[in-house]
């Protein structure tokens, strides 16, 4: 709907032609939000969103896109994250499509300052297994009834545990 600072209307003073009111309706400006893009969206349904919409549109980059996780927003900037070790290339891959991200990033959010920020950070496919003692180890390779079997056949015991 128009608002009334957007229609002008033309003087009826003008030649016959023109004397009939014409109504011209000027661009309307993007509609801002009250509410930061934090408080409408968290990082990962938004990226989830963004992902699916390029995906649409390039589904190389959608995949590539699929490999990053999001991290959180800050002001109006999206942050993404890749492995380190891993995924280098991809996070190399999507900042060179920044400016289509971008704009399908603004147009979900109907945010013109709406941005996206690539980083790399370790260890992102890898979670750190918490090392298990040698006592554990030793107790839960006893209790394997192979392992039972084979020190009952040959009257052994376990003396060492291999990780």
């Amino acid at each position: 709907q128009p608002r009334e600072e957007d229609v002008t209307e033309e003087s009826a003073d003008e030649s016959e032609e023109d004397a009939a009111v014409v109504t011209e309706v000027s661009p309307v400006a993007e509609e801002r939000h009250s509410m930061s893009l934090k408080e409408r969206f968290s990082a990962e349904l938004l990226w989830r969103k963004l992902t699916e919409s390029v995906s649409r549109i390039q589904p190389s980059l959608g995949a590539i896109l699929a490999g990053g996780f999001a991290d959180r927003i800050e002001d109006s900037t999206l942050h993404v994250l890749y492995d380190a070790k891993d995924d280098v290339l991809l996070m190399q891959m999507a900042a060179k499509d920044k400016p289509l991200i971008q704009r399908d990033l603004r147009k979900i959010t109907g945010d013109a300052a709406a941005d996206i920020a690539f980083d790399l950070r370790e260890g992102l496919h890898t979670q750190p297994v918490p090392k298990r003692t040698l006592e554990e180890l030793k107790r839960d390779a006893g209790a394997n009834p192979m392992v039972k079997e084979v020190a009952d056949l040959f009257s052994g015991a376990i003396v060492d545990v291999m990780e």
